[in-house]
């Protein structure tokens, strides 16, 4: 990916956790076995974590552990959207936290995943040693209705195509709509709802646009998982009350925190940073002056394995 990440390693394990009477978890450990834990916690909520995930952490140092949430990549079934929350997800976390053994460890996500990261340390602040959080996403209506109603005011062209297979009534509420569509039984109509859904978000993501990224999540096993389960989250609030985040963000003051956000992040303002850190005053925050949603571009790379050279000092 680049020559800014540590080198890719494959898992020295993997397993699969039932967590319930329909999910199964996967998850997998890569870096030193004995090294401090960090839980790579993945974006969407919907879509898998690439190989990536474990290269932005020293694997001398960190014993990493990257979980593939309730419905997406190798969890079984594929795009369930039933008995599928954030109080379920914050659930599994802690069930692969004990199956592991693990006292204590940092929690490393970005979007959705700052979002569940966030959520897991206001229920588990006794379990977290750290956070390193990026593109974060609170989950509040403003933010939904900006770039699912909105963002045509930055990316007209792009929103056009987007909303190009509903009709002039179900553009009336385009969240709603997409979700009728993505829950039909159909793959008529659910996968080019999905990949209208998913093209979208992946154009807007990154001030270049990536190809590969944009090619990975057209696959239909990808696709149909991504917009399903977010469309499932967005359209219940998240299942949590509006600014539940920001108001149980005292929780977190004795939590080393570091905040990485690219200015030009369309999918999730910087606002929302500043917000989080108004709430966190402790927290650190670096604003990437070139930067988008996007983990992968070069200065917001640095600036994270900055923070996770920085907090793998910090040990149970």
């Amino acid at each position: 990916m680049s020559k800014i990440l540590f080198p890719v390693l494959k898992p020295f394990r993997s397993s699969n956790l039932k967590v319930d009477n329909i999910h199964t978890v996967y998850y997998e450990e890569s870096g030193n076995p004995n090294g401090t834990p960090v839980l790579f916690v993945h974006g969407g909520p919907g879509i898998a974590p690439l190989e990536s995930a474990h290269q932005f952490f020293d694997p001398k140092a960190y014993h990493v552990i990257v979980f593939h949430q309730r419905g997406c990549g190798k969890s079984r079934p594929l795009a369930q959207i039933k008995q599928n929350t954030t109080q379920d997800l914050i659930r599994d976390i802690e069930k692969i936290r004990k199956a592991l053994n693990i006292p204590k460890w940092h929690l490393f996500g970005g979007s959705w995943g700052s979002t569940l990261s966030l959520a897991y340390a206001q229920k588990h602040p006794d379990r977290c040693l750290s956070l390193v959080l990026r593109g974060i996403f609170l989950g509040r209506q403003q933010e939904l209705i900006w770039f699912f109603e909105k963002s045509y005011i930055v990316y007209p062209d792009y929103f056009a195509q987007y909303e190009a297979i509903l009709t002039h009534e179900e553009r009336k509420n385009r969240i709603k709509s997409f979700g009728k569509r993505l829950n039909n039984k159909s793959p008529f109509i659910h996968m080019p709802a999905a990949l209208a859904w998913c093209s979208y978000i992946a154009k807007c993501s990154s001030l270049h646009l990536e190809q590969t990224i944009l090619d990975y999540i057209r696959q239909e096993s990808v696709a149909l998982p991504m917009a399903r389960i977010e469309n499932h989250y967005f359209q219940n609030n998240i299942f949590l009350p509006e600014n539940a985040l920001l108001k149980n963000a005292y929780r977190l003051k004795n939590i080393p925190t570091c905040i990485v956000h690219g200015r030009y992040d369309m999918l999730c303002p910087l606002k929302n940073a500043f917000d989080l850190k108004k709430a966190m005053p402790h927290a650190k925050l670096t604003v990437i002056p070139d930067g988008s949603h996007s983990a992968f571009s070069e200065n917001t790379m640095i600036a994270l394995i900055k923070y996770t050279e920085s907090m793998k000092f910090i040990k149970a």
